[in-house]
């Protein structure tokens, strides 16, 4: 396992600072990426294998991954309801300020303390507490999408994990890439991140003063199996070479023609995934081209 992967839970922000400061000392020789292909799929037009034949790889918004608390910070809700409501409040007080300024036939920009010319609003702030609390996790997720200006592809450092090849090769039926890390070009491999794991939220305001792509590498330290890097741009795809194809245990015979012809055009080394009868593990046993 790598090192920085088995230091890197519950770690302090100046902590995980100094590591993504020496990351590119720390990176795997090799990275996987875990992919689906589904039944009765039409090979050819399954985007996971357009990838793998034009050597890129696929980011998107982290939003829309399977953890509803992947890139989340904690947002102290009573500080963010007081903001709102003054927020709120003050705009109120200018739309009708404004109002009452035009009645009076009185140009609303030669008035300068709006507040002073209508300081007696009367504002149900009770009303407003009950809105903002029926609809945090509108509000939270606004915030949430608005802050993420990155997208994400998502790789580990191993390629043999039973709960990966369910999670995300559907269920052992697709196929895992692997990438030779020392093939990377540097300006890719400087978009490569380690993930950290977490018991708890970093508050979202220390985050703001530091580094806006931290929160896309902060997970809770139940995904620690995972042992996660991120490549992160604002690009829709990157290119990567793939060095190795690994199949599933409940791979479909019907398509292994066609990745061995992949497996040959991009000359990577292709392996089937094999249960271990004695133990829960896999083994990836050499296919023959």
């Amino acid at each position: 396992m790598n090192t920085i992967l088995k230091k890197n839970l519950n770690l302090q922000l100046d902590q995980i600072y100094s590591i993504i400061h020496e990351r590119e000392k720390h990176i795997p020789k090799e990275l996987y990426q875990y992919r689906s292909i589904y039944e009765n799929e039409n090979i050819k037009c399954n985007k996971h294998v357009d990838a793998l034949k034009n050597e890129k790889i696929y980011l998107s918004n982290p939003y829309n991954f399977n953890d509803p608390y992947d890139s989340a910070f904690s947002i102290d809700i009573e500080k963010f309801k007081e903001d709102t409501k003054k927020s709120l409040e003050q705009k109120i007080i200018e739309l009708y300020t404004d109002t009452l300024i035009r009645k009076a036939g009185i140009d609303p920009n030669i008035v300068s303390n709006k507040e002073i010319m209508y300081k007696d609003i009367n504002i149900d702030m009770g009303i407003m507490d009950g809105f903002l609390d029926e609809n945090q996790q509108f509000f939270y997720d606004y915030y949430v999408k608005n802050r993420i200006k990155f997208k994400v592809s998502c790789l580990s450092e191993i390629h043999d994990s039973i709960l990966m090849w369910s999670h995300y090769a559907n269920q052992h039926q697709g196929f895992c890439i692997g990438y030779d890390t020392s093939e990377i070009e540097e300006k890719i491999k400087k978009q490569l991140f380690p993930v950290f794991y977490h018991e708890t939220f970093f508050p979202l305001i220390k985050v703001d003063k530091t580094d806006k792509k931290l929160n896309l590498l902060i997970k809770y330290k139940d995904w620690r199996y995972e042992r996660e890097w991120r490549l992160i741009s604002d690009e829709k795809f990157l290119p990567l070479k793939p060095s190795k194809i690994y199949l599933g245990v409940k791979f479909n015979e019907e398509y292994l023609d066609y990745f061995k012809d992949i497996a040959c055009e991009k000359n990577c080394k292709l392996y089937r995934m094999e249960m271990n009868y004695s133990e829960y593990a896999l083994k990836a046993k050499e296919i023959n081209l």
